[in-house]
Order: structure tokens, then C-alpha cells, then sequence
């Protein structure tokens, strides 16, 4: 659980007879008369504007996600300014290169005139004075000539060495930029949305048994497909217990055949609790756009839950089912299956957990 996500559940109502009931709500209607901080006792007071009561998770969901966007577009200019100081760098020693070359090449174009004298001298029969102070220019000059040579063979030397420093540099930059923006990539991409069903807490709790399922129909209005990934599974009532619930997708209300199964073993001292509830990962599971699926629960043994009730407001992504199915004939159900708990208002499922990507 989220440091903020801590200190908001450890604000109380300040209502009187709500005892030390934590705020699990907030309202920003303007109209409400009602107090902002909203506790699951105070939530009929709200029922006529839901859709301005937020759940305090998803704020601070909201809150640590947007902080946690802006720190790292601050990682991609910091990236982005680092590569542009090694650009201008790279750009530079190559320039001074390019000059040394120049330099060193101009001054060894100028040997052929050394042939032309040589050739003089080794032709006259007769030297003068004159003609061995030439020659000893010459020398100097001929000495300078293989100064420079060994020079060019030293920028060449230097060249070689610089180019194998420059692509064992740049293979380095370029795997740190990469592992860089797949943090980044993957961070967006594994961004899963919280699609609620249930606003608060209930008084009543719920049952999981062997012989029954918990489900809950819902259609995916969201225009390209979504993969479930996840969802919120309300507290054991007791938290000494474990227990064993199967989660099991099913498409339309055929319940005797699925999609997606798996079986997960409750031991509340091991997962992440948000709101009373245990978060619960899967594995991606595609959902096709404007199709219905059920989502059920069957306990491995008997066994009691909290619930949670009061429809949450309605979103961009999924649309859960708008009438009570309990037994009603409705779904096609499996022998073993004896009982059909599903309820619009109440139940287990406050919330499932959505990508728009499968990652």
C-alpha cells in the first residue's frame, strides 16, 4: 500500500456515532450541503450525485501516477540533455581531427619539391659555398618531412584509436538510452486502469462456497480491446483464515464453459490491500469490444467475506450489468453448480483491473 494511499485511511469521520470508521470517499459536488469526507456511513447522503464521489485509492492512484509521469518526463529531458552534451562532444574531437589532419597532410604535400633538388645536387660537378648552405636547408627541410610523416602516422594511430573509443562509447550510450526509454515504454504500457462496480464498504457480508458461484455479467464498451488483468477482492472476514477462490471468465452467461481460469489461495498477510480489499493479478486475458462476459468466484471450501455495495459511476471502459440475475435462469450453469449469487448493487467485484494493452 501507497505511503499516501496510508495517510489518507488514517483520517476518521468526524461525524458523531461513526465512531473510528476511516473516510473512504470524497465529494467535490458544488451543490452538496453534506460533509466533503465521506465514510461508507455517509454515503446516502451522497446517492443523488455519485458521479462527483471519488474513491480516495483512485485519487491517490491519480495523485502518484501523475507525479510519477512528471518525474520521469524530467528523466527523459535529463536524457535528452545528456545526449545532445555527447553529441556536441563527439562533434568537437572530430573537428580537431579533421583540423590536425589538414595540417599535417598540407605540409607533406610540399615534399615533391624535395625530388626536384635532390636531383639538382646529385647532377652538379662543382659546389660553392652557396650550394652547401642549400643543401643544408634542404635537410632541415627533408628532416621536417619525416617529422611530419611520423606525425600523420601518429593522427592516424590516434584516428584509429579514437574510432574504436567512438563505437565502444556510442554502443554504450545507445544500450543506456534504450533500457532507459523501455523503462519508460513499459512503465506507460503497464499503467492498468481501475474500472469500479462498487462505491463503499457494506455491513452485510458474503458467502463463497464450493456449490456456488458469485457472478456478475459486463460488456466492454471501449472501442478497442481491453485485457483484464486484475481485480479487487474484498478482505476474509477473518483474517487468521486462508482460503481458495477460482476465478474463472466466461463469454456471454454460458457458465458452463470458460475462457480464463485460475485458482488463487487467500493468505491475507501476503497481498497488497487497497480499500478492503486484496489486489488480485492475472495474467492478460483479451476482452473483445462491445461483447459480454461474466466474471465468477467459487470458494474452495464455505467460507465469508465482506462485501461492498452503492454503484460506482459509470466509465469509459466496461458496463456492468444493470438488473439482479440471482437464480434467475438466465445463465447456463454447470451440474455441480447448485447456487447463482448475482446482484447489481452488492456483492463481491468492487472493482476489476483493465489494460488497453497487452504487456
Amino acid at each position: 500500500m501507497s505511503n499516501l494511499l496510508n495517510q489518507f485511511l488514517r483520517i476518521q469521520c468526524p461525524l458523531e456515532g461513526h465512531g473510528d470508521i476511516p473516510i473512504g470517499m470524497l465529494c467535490i459536488s458544488d451543490v452538496c450541503k453534506h460533509a466533503r469526507a465521506i465514510c461508507y456511513k455517509c454515503i446516502k447522503h451522497h446517492t443523488d450525485h455519485l458521479e462527483y464521489c471519488f474513491d480516495l485509492v483512485e485519487i491517490s492512484k491519480l495523485i502518484e501516477t501523475t507525479s510519477l509521469y512528471i518525474k520521469n518526463e524530467g528523466q527523459e529531458g535529463q536524457l535528452l540533455s545528456g545526449f545532445k552534451k555527447f553529441k556536441k562532444t563527439i562533434i568537437q574531437n572530430l573537428q580537431d581531427l579533421e583540423v590536425l589532419l589538414e595540417s599535417n597532410i598540407k605540409k607533406f604535400s610540399c615534399g615533391s619539391a624535395v625530388l626536384d633538388i635532390a636531383y639538382k645536387l646529385s647532377t652538379q660537378e662543382k659546389f660553392e659555398a652557396q650550394d652547401l648552405e642549400n643543401i643544408g636547408n634542404q635537410l632541415r627541410y627533408i628532416t621536417e618531412v619525416q617529422e611530419n610523416k611520423l606525425q600523420i602516422r601518429n593522427t592516424e594511430r590516434i584516428l584509429e584509436q579514437f574510432k574504436v573509443s567512438l563505437e565502444s562509447i556510442c554502443n554504450l550510450k545507445l544500450s543506456q538510452i534504450t533500457l532507459h526509454l523501455d523503462r519508460i515504454k513499459q512503465l506507460v504500457q503497464n499503467d492498468q486502469i481501475i474500472v469500479k462496480r462498487l462505491q463503499a464498504k457494506s455491513e452485510e457480508q458474503w458467502v463463497l462456497q464450493a456449490k456456488g458461484y458469485s457472478a456478475n455479467t459486463f460488456k466492454v464498451i471501449n472501442k478497442s480491446p481491453l485485457y483484464f488483468v486484475g481485480l479487487h477482492q474484498p478482505r476474509l472476514k477473518s483474517e487468521n483464515l486462508t482460503a481458495k477462490i477460482i476465478y474463472r471468465i466466461h463469454e456471454g452467461r454460458d457458465l458452463t464453459q470458460h475462457i480464463f481460469e485460475e485458482a488463487i489461495k487467500i493468505e491475507p498477510q501476503q497481498l497488497e490491500i487497497q480499500n478492503d480489499c486484496y489486489v488480485i493479478n492475472f495474467k492478460p486475458i483479451k476482452l473483445e469490444p462491445q461483447k459480454e462476459y461474466t466474471l465468477t468466484a467459487q470458494g474452495g471450501d464455505k467460507f465469508y467475506t465482506i462485501s461492498f455495495e452503492g454503484l460506482a459511476q459509470e466509465n469509459d471502459f466496461i458496463q456492468f450489468q444493470s438488473e439482479n440475475l440471482t437464480n434467475s435462469g438466465t445463465f447456463k450453469k454447470p451440474n455441480a453448480i447448485e447456487d447463482i449469487q448475482s446482484l447489481k448493487t452488492i456483492g463481491i467485484f468492487p472493482a476489476i483491473l483493465v489494460q488497453e494493452r497487452d504487456t
